[in-house]
């Protein structure tokens, strides 16, 4: 990423070679199908911008059907696919720092996971891509606030005994089942009929996926407890695909990523305003949880085991500095507030 952004630096100066007007490049673009957030529209955005910066030479093919979430990294770390759209937390299994932003307590809004990311996360996460999933990573962004969505209001820790609920990290799937609920696996596509049915009892999820999936025909109360609130994306690049472009369409990619980011910066208050609006209008109740049962549910009993875990797993992966690194963030994240 550093030298790619050099690499911008170096075209701005005239001081890079510059490729053939008649060379064309086409690279295959994956993304999960996730309508209404701004990864789809961040991708869908990077094709446009890219067509535009490069004149037309880098051409993107955006597909959202070809592959599911969790195949989205293997497949551009193996060179099945030139280009993917990734939510990070889809390899926080295996990958500490895509999974840090769940860590109970930690994170609870975009201006703590920003100070995060500036507080040397983002160079972590870009490290963990290039050096673990051979990919270069093009432009970031958030994904819609999380919200606990449910068929019934959860105001109390009580409320979440034996309740039914879709995790999407094993994190906070450990944390609802201290509180007493049940973590409950549902293919995504199945979450809509899911609640109508009370097959599951909720799900954490976006409020835009919430809104456009219309997962308030099946759960109309939402609450936020402050578990998985931010997560982060990445569009990506496979190294040897990216290796071909020449510089001068390198540094004009990159360009268009971050015009990207801007944007998507810029209007994503009012986007989540929109679709909060939109789920108001549809009869969904935000319900306000009580600050002593956000206490008492991210309380250190609650929360350290979790954090111990997470630590232990970060220095297994070879982050030896785990327990320095995450109280820079933690100071970072206060300094936030």
């Amino acid at each position: 990423m550093k030298n790619s952004l050099a690499a911008a630096a170096l075209l701005a100066l005239g001081l890079l070679p510059v490729s053939s007007p008649a060379e064309e490049y086409k690279l295959t673009f994956v993304t999960s199908n996730l309508p209404g957030t701004t990864l789809i529209k961040g991708a869908n955005m990077l094709v446009d911008r890219v067509n535009e910066y490069t004149n037309g030479q880098v051409k993107l093919k955006l597909n959202t059907s070809m592959l599911i979430g969790a195949e989205l990294a293997p497949a551009v770390r193996d060179g099945m696919v030139d280009m993917v759209g990734v939510v990070n937390a889809y390899v926080s299994t295996s990958e500490p720092m895509m999974g840090l932003q769940n860590l109970p307590g930690i994170i609870g809004n975009r201006a703590q996971y920003q100070a995060a990311l500036n507080a040397g996360w983002r160079d972590k996460i870009n490290s963990a891509w290039l050096n673990n999933w051979n990919a270069v990573k093009l432009a970031e962004g958030n994904m819609e606030t999380n919200v606990l969505i449910t068929r019934k209001p959860v105001v109390a820790i009580k409320d979440f005994s034996r309740m039914k609920l879709r995790v999407f990290d094993p994190i906070s799937a450990q944390l609802i089942g201290v509180l007493g609920a049940v973590p409950t696996p549902l293919d995504p596509s199945d979450i809509a009929a899911g609640l109508e049915r009370g097959i599951i009892d909720g799900l954490f999820t976006g409020v835009c996926i919430e809104n456009k999936l219309e997962f308030w025909r099946g759960a109309k109360n939402n609450s936020d407890w402050n578990i998985s609130t931010m997560q982060g994306w990445s569009l990506l690049a496979n190294k040897a695909s990216w290796a071909k472009l020449p510089p001068d369409l390198q540094a004009k990619v990159i360009a268009a990523g971050q015009s990207v980011e801007k944007e998507l910066r810029d209007t994503y208050d009012a986007h989540v305003a929109d679709c909060v609006n939109s789920l108001k209008s549809h009869g969904v109740v935000f319900n306000e949880v009580p600050e002593d049962q956000l206490k008492a549910a991210l309380a250190p009993q609650n929360t350290d085991p979790l954090i111990n875990r997470w630590l232990d797993q970060a220095k297994a992966k070879g982050y030896d500095d785990a327990d320095a690194f995450l109280s820079k963030i933690r100071e970072a994240v206060l300094a936030a507030k």
